[in-house]
């Protein structure tokens, strides 16, 4: 409500956007809701499905593989932070300030995927 974006941390590695993998046969929604509870102690409340991001390599050893990332704007109720998985901080930021805290933040994708959220949100 406050129009804060939720970052989540963990070791070695910068403030991120929570995220992850299907687990056995869950949907995108499924995944989504597991995830963000699992990484940032939030419970999704509301989401849009905003589109797709598919990533292959390239070169080196996973050469050829790929993945494809769900790319979603939420509503979420923070809980107490009480990590129990691989995240050791999680953040709440003003939505101007949050892609500028983000690791990747710069990346053109990344950009692009916040603008949208944004936009989806509608007026403040």
């Amino acid at each position: 409500p406050e129009g804060q974006v939720v970052l989540v941390t963990w070791p070695g590695v910068g403030w991120q956007f929570p995220a992850g993998r299907p687990e056995g046969d869950e949907d995108w929604r499924a995944t989504l809701d597991r995830e963000v509870l699992e990484e940032a102690c939030a419970v999704v409340e509301d989401a849009v499905l905003l589109g797709f991001k598919r990533v292959e390599w390239v070169s080196g050893r996973v050469r050829g593989m790929a993945f494809v990332r769900s790319l979603w704007c939420a509503d979420v109720s923070l809980e107490p932070w009480e990590p129990r998985h691989e995240t050791t901080g999680r953040l709440a930021v003003p939505a101007d300030k949050a892609l500028g805290k983000v690791e990747r933040g710069s990346n053109p994708v990344y950009r692009r995927w916040f603008m949208d959220a944004l936009a989806a949100k509608g007026p403040a």
